[in-house]
């Protein structure tokens, strides 16, 4: 719970300064500069991975074989079904892409090392957490892609004002994440969980049922729901992760993200 905290005060940090610098970057060189500023934050990272230290200690399990069929009829699948719901003319590639999905289900059954072993699903520890993370992540990342639009196109503010106020919302995060990984490790997970859960659908339910005058009305909805975020993150992940075989952890760490 400590080490998920952590990771999830770095990952609100981070959602922090992306809306901030992208609305900088927006205003002085253009929508595109923000891709373009991708290229060095990823050859960064890349030498970071290259370069950093190795594990102390490796789990003594037999290296799996890189399922080549699985991840390409994955892969497929998922452009077919989103070209299919972006594009009218593309609807026959979202039906596609859904056969695809079943024949990936078929072929995991079978395959010696899956990329997807579907007996995780049934231990209730990693489904709940799992669910959880899903669940707040499609709220996070909703409203921050909906809200700045509403707020540029209603209240007519900069893009600066908008990212200055998303820092209320990774604020709160950033603070509870670590104390939330901490209290997990300390109390066990669920109540600190369920307080979170509560705390994120106050701040949705705030924000929907509020009117809004102007784009700082948002703030206090925002507070509680990054707060509801950063209480929630690290006790789900850990309680997820803690239901797996150390020798799956890989496996159910990318299920998770």
């Amino acid at each position: 719970g400590r080490a998920f905290g952590i990771f999830g005060a770095v990952m609100g940090i981070s959602a922090g300064i992306g809306p901030t610098l992208g609305a900088a970057l927006v205003g002085r060189f253009g929508w595109t500069s923000i891709f373009l500023a991708n290229v060095p934050v990823l050859l960064l990272s890349a030498a970071l991975a290259h370069l950093g230290p190795r594990p102390a200690a490796k789990v003594a399990v037999a290296h799996p074989r890189f399922d080549i069929v699985g991840s390409m009829l994955l892969g497929a699948s998922l452009l077919g079904i989103a070209l299919g719901l972006e594009h009218a003319t593309l609807r026959w590639a979202a039906a596609l892409g859904i056969v695809g999905l079943a024949l990936f289900a078929l072929w995991e059954r079978r395959a010696a090392d899956p990329v997807i072993d579907f007996s995780l699903f049934r231990r209730r520890a990693f489904v709940g957490g799992s669910l959880i993370i899903a669940i707040q992540n499609f709220a996070m990342y909703s409203l921050i892609f909906e809200l700045p639009q509403v707020a540029v196109r209603l209240f007519h503010v900069s893009a600066r004002s908008v990212g200055s106020t998303l820092l209320t919302l990774m604020g709160p995060m950033v603070l509870l994440a670590p104390l939330a990984g901490r209290a997990s490790d300390r109390f066990g997970p669920r109540a600190i969980a369920l307080l979170g859960c509560s705390l994120a659908v106050a701040g949705m339910a705030l924000l929907a049922a509020r009117p809004l005058n102007a784009i700082t009305d948002a703030i206090p909805a925002l507070v509680l729901l990054g707060a509801g975020l950063g209480l929630t993150s690290a006790p789900s992940q850990s309680a997820a992760m803690s239901d797996v075989p150390r020798e799956k952890s890989g496996m159910a760490a990318g299920l998770t993200s």
